[in-house]
């Protein structure tokens, strides 16, 4: 029973190491947010009409009620407009650097993004408290899951005296852990519904146009915390599983051999006496 219980410990450490490696993955990689954002051009009436044959290529096969509904388009002073292939963009980052990819009309402009210096000339982008509160927090799991990695190697060689370095410390660990964990993705979640959702670009290209407004999604460097939570939780499990329930199973079956060896050594009693009371008579 030892030596299973030991073999359930060890196993934790694996799924510890697991853990850490994908908090790294989280921090180091830049796909917390992707961004499709567009630009919406303001165009007169005279812009739109040198992009005629825009809408005409556009437009083939289009019955009379159609051409008649763009000229009436044509005639507003101004109008929002919205041109497939061009004016789109591509935007993503992490917690420290990203890329972001914008079409102006002249092909593709790509530019490093840095958020700490974004933040700091558009602090709209994002709350630098949240920010920092989910760096924090992905840090601290890290170290949590470090020393219930170590300390799984320690009780699976020996068994320590103190509570906290023995098996009622891995639950702490663990715990620990898995509770960062769930506190960073829930500062990144608030992050995303309260600004990402609405907006990721500048100000100046807000003004040009630019909008990604319900264009933006987590991505996978966000959901690599929340299976770093479930893995986590997995391991308290193994822990009770391999410490606890094992423990009460060999309890029960001694308890039931025990009782099998004593009803065996009373039918043995009563076999003996016919043959005691046969010799007698």
């Amino acid at each position: 029973m030892e030596q299973r219980k030991r073999i359930y410990i060890f196993l934790t450490f694996f799924i510890c190491t697991t853990c850490l490696a994908l908090l790294t993955i989280s921090l180091a990689t830049h796909r917390w947010i992707i961004a499709y954002p567009i630009r919406l051009i303001s165009l007169n009436s005279s812009t739109l009409f040198q992009l005629n044959d825009y809408f005409v290529d556009n437009n083939v096969g289009g019955d009379q009620q159609q051409q008649q509904q763009q000229q009436q388009q044509q005639k507003q002073q101004s109008i929002d407009l919205e041109l497939p292939k061009k004016f789109r963009g591509f935007v993503y980052f992490g917690l420290f650097q990203g890329t972001k990819v914008l079409n102006y009309g002249l092909g593709d402009r790509t530019t490093i993004i840095w958020l700490k210096q974004e933040m700091l000339r558009n602090p709209n982008l994002m709350s630098f408290t949240l920010w920092l509160l989910t760096i924090l927090s992905i840090s601290i799991a890290m170290i949590f899951g470090l020393v219930a990695a170590i300390f799984s190697i320690i009780n699976t060689v020996m068994t320590p005296i103190e509570t906290i370095t023995g098996v009622q410390g891995l639950y702490l660990w663990n715990a620990l852990a898995s509770l960062f964990c769930t506190f960073a993705a829930i500062t990144w979640l608030i992050q995303y519904q309260t600004r990402l959702i609405k907006n990721v670009m500048t100000d100046d290209e807000q003004q040009d146009g630019w909008t990604s407004l319900n264009r933006t999604s987590l991505s996978f460097s966000y959901y690599v915390i929340i299976i770093a939570i479930g893995l986590h939780l997995i391991n308290i499990f193994i822990i009770y599983y391999g410490t606890t329930m094992i423990e009460n199973h060999s309890t029960q079956r001694s308890n039931c051999n025990g009782r099998h060896r004593c009803n065996e050594r009373r039918s043995n009693r009563n076999d003996k006496h016919p043959e005691g009371l046969i010799m007698l008579y």
